[in-house]
């Protein structure tokens, strides 16, 4: 069936039952125009299979006639796909389809606590400046990101979570800002360098999360079990996780103005896996960058189990600076556990400066790496730095290795290396090379170095 409106809620769920849309739900233009609305302290079960289409009729005007944003991308404002205006207990799942055009909207918007769990496998795509495409504050269970999210505008973001999470975050598909979009009149439109400029993070992660983050991929295919990793969703089904961010915002950022802190997800202990990608790219000039971005938003940020990077971070400026994993004075980041790739690069020779590790907080005193880390810039450039810890005074520790299972054909090849400077503080700092190359210098600060 289907349910068509022009302003309004189309569902209210003002009671303890569950509602299932596996039908078509549209909206108008009004402004708060909203799919489903869940009113507070209710509970039940809300799941979408079907299909929200909160959009509207609109070319923002454009007096110069190029292909540049002027202004605001969308109309209507305070829309949303599935709101819950207050707290709710059970389960939020979306398996169906969100199109929403509006400014300061989101796909799912969850403005009190959730008693229970969140779902997204379906696809979420947003149109309009300062809009999210899920947005929620504290969720006591996990929060399960297995389908598309795709957001377009100034001060637009994935997602955006900033209450605690009892259970673990997991994004296992493509999670993406746009810097264009296809407007009413068929036209693509480019948002413009100051749209792009004002610091959204594709995905802001800013509570304790009890169960770890992380950027998932399938697992090995097994002929004899559908669902080698148990989590409920055929093997051959599931996507793999990226996280991509146009501009100066970065790609992840975990930390807010309180104090957090990340625990280790179960069975790995790292407090934040990235086996997918999560990648920067400034887009416009004279634009700094970053992937991965620890603390810096006022609040300490404790994530003890470290970092494991088996995927690709990888921030890209055109001539300014670029950091893969830049963690932030006030955050505690012990280790980081490398055997994919963490790049930093600037694509135009001048007077930039890439990193690709920065640590600001002095606390990274490991680095285990059989992949590579890599900086790449220019002879011109200020810094080409694969690795940059010259915050630590108590000493670091530096491995790279072999890959385990390593055969007689990839012995033969570079199968790791640290493309870059290694730049270290005033503490006793160790280096350990056992394969592969270091292309580069090493300046190691005060201290008995070896």
């Amino acid at each position: 069936g289907s349910i068509t409106l022009n302003s309004g809620a189309a569902i209210t769920v003002d009671s303890n039952n569950s509602v299932t849309n596996a039908g078509t739900i549209t909206q108008g233009n009004a402004n708060g125009a909203t799919g489903i609305l869940i009113t507070d302290g209710t509970s039940g079960t809300i799941t979408n299979s079907g299909t929200i289409s909160i959009l509207e009729t609109y070319v923002p005007s454009n007096e110069d006639g190029d292909t540049i944003v002027d202004g605001p991308i969308a109309q209507a404002s305070g829309r949303a796909g599935i709101w819950a205006n207050g707290a709710y207990t059970g389960t939020i799942v979306n398996s169906g389809t969100i199109t929403l055009d509006g400014l300061n909207s989101a796909g799912i918007r969850l403005d009190g606590t959730l008693n229970g769990s969140l779902s997204n496998s379906g696809a979420i795509t947003i149109i309009g400046d300062n809009s999210v495409g899920i947005q929620a504050g504290a969720i006591t269970g996990n929060v399960a990101i297995d389908g598309a999210i795709s957001v377009t505008g100034e001060g637009a973001s994935a997602i955006k979570l900033t209450g605690d999470v009892g259970g673990s975050i997991r994004i296992q598909n493509a999670v993406s800002q746009q810097a264009s979009y296809t407007n009413d009149s068929s036209v693509i439109m480019t948002l413009s360098r100051s749209d792009l400029r004002v610091g959204a993070p594709a995905v802001a992660i800013s509570g304790n999360v009890a169960g770890g983050i992380i950027i998932a991929i399938p697992p090995t295919i097994s002929s004899t079990n559908t669902d080698v990793d148990g989590d409920g969703i055929l093997d051959s089904a599931e996507g793999t996780g990226s996280i991509q961010s146009y501009g100066n915002g970065p790609a992840l950022l975990i930390g807010g103005a309180n104090n957090i802190a990340i625990s280790g997800l179960a069975n790995d202990g790292h407090s934040l896996v990235v086996e997918g990608s999560v990648l920067s790219n400034a887009y416009y000039s004279n634009t700094n960058t970053a992937a991965v971005v620890i603390g810096g938003q006022g609040g300490t940020v404790d994530m003890t189990g470290g970092i494991k990077v088996s995927g690709k971070i990888q921030a890209t400026t055109v001539d300014s600076e670029a950091t893969g994993i830049l963690i932030n004075a006030g955050s505690h980041v012990p280790v980081i556990d490398n055997s994919g790739s963490i790049i930093a690069s600037i694509t135009s020779a001048g007077e930039g400066a890439v990193y690709g590790i920065r640590d600001l907080s002095g606390t990274l005193t490991t680095i285990n790496t059989n992949g590579y880390i890599t900086a790449s810039g220019s002879s011109t450039d200020f810094a080409t730095d694969a690795i940059n810890l010259t915050a630590n005074t108590t000493g670091v520790t530096i491995n790279q290795y072999s890959p385990p299972d390593e055969d007689e054909d990839e012995e033969a090849t570079v199968t790791t290396q640290i493309t870059g400077n290694i730049r270290t503080g005033s503490g006793n700092d160790l280096i350990t090379v056992s394969d592969g190359l270091i292309k580069g210098n090493s300046y190691l600060g005060a201290g008995d170095d070896r």
